[in-house]
């Protein structure tokens, strides 16, 4: 039978926590809820909302919202733990809907450290994945003033730079983006921020140092989570084999590896619920059994 090392914490953030529970208080007061936005990475938990009628609608979808008039009352929008840009908050709050934001306490405080970089003269580079609903978030409190950054990143030299992260980033691709910047300009300024979330970074390093003495790591979570495609990275950068499971169909391959690998760790990302990481330790156990 394999030797299971399962990564603690595991399941949901606090902050996941904090909003799934704003949710379901939700539930009880409204007869209509509507998440702008998928609320976390992770397909079964968006199926299970679903399946509770709580409908998610996109940012080019919410004029409809301002027309419910007498329905406003019994109807609240949910903003997504990644938040939104500042313009579309703001359009929101115009339509005197209710509302709840369930934005990450993290990404709320890089958003506030964007925006006063920008007051301040600075241009704010964030590193973190192109297209990801947070670092489009940050961003629009950067406004014009925002960059996310690139190894050819264009700049000139003798500006004020701010550095920021995305939450999820891994602190080795954050230190070798800052080396990055301070190689190629010469600021006249440069403030940098730790803004990585220290729940993320506390499965990070633990995965780093299970994957040394495995043989095998797998990464339970969803596909689209940045998180969790940071634990893969890390546990790969180790030269650790890595599985990655999200979904129910994939258990039955479960046992198969428990069969072929003595030594197996197990990490899930902050947007996998407690519940499946359970059900994968029990389909490993299952098949050394």
């Amino acid at each position: 039978m394999a030797k299971i090392h399962l990564i603690k914490p595991y399941g949901f953030c606090s902050g996941l926590k904090r909003a799934l529970y704003w949710i379901k208080n939700c539930e009880k007061k409204y007869s209509q809820i509507f998440l702008l936005g998928e609320l976390l990475h992770n397909p079964m938990v968006i199926k299970d909302l679903k399946e509770k009628g709580i409908k998610i609608i996109k940012e080019k979808e919410i004029d409809f919202l301002n027309n419910l008039k007498e329905e406003k009352d019994k109807t609240v929008v949910v903003i997504r733990t990644h938040g939104v840009s500042k313009e579309i908050l703001k359009k929101i709050q115009n339509f005197g809907i209710n509302i709840i934001n369930t934005i990450c306490g993290y990404i709320k405080k890089s958003c506030l450290i964007a925006e006063n970089l920008k007051k301040e003269g600075y241009w704010v580079v964030i590193v973190g994945d192109w297209g990801h609903p947070e670092v489009k978030t940050i961003k629009s409190f950067a406004e014009e003033k925002g960059i996310i950054y690139k190894k050819n990143l264009n700049l000139k030299n003798n500006q004020k730079i701010g550095v920021i992260s995305q939450t999820t980033l891994d602190e080795t691709t954050y230190k070798e983006a800052i080396i990055n910047i301070i190689n190629n300009f010469q600021p006249k300024e440069l403030r940098i921020f730790n803004t990585l979330c220290p729940e993320v970074i506390e499965r990070q390093k633990k995965v780093k140092e299970i994957a040394k003495k495995v043989d095998l790591m797998v990464i339970v979570g969803g596909k689209n989570s940045a998180n969790t495609k940071r634990l893969k990275e890390i546990a790969e950068r180790e030269g650790c084999e890595s599985f990655w499971v999200t979904s129910l169909k994939e258990l039955p391959s479960l046992k198969t590896l428990s069969k072929k690998f003595a030594k197996i760790g197990i990490a899930s990302g902050t947007s996998t619920p407690e519940s499946f990481v359970d059900l994968v330790v029990k389909n490993l156990k299952k098949g050394g059994n």
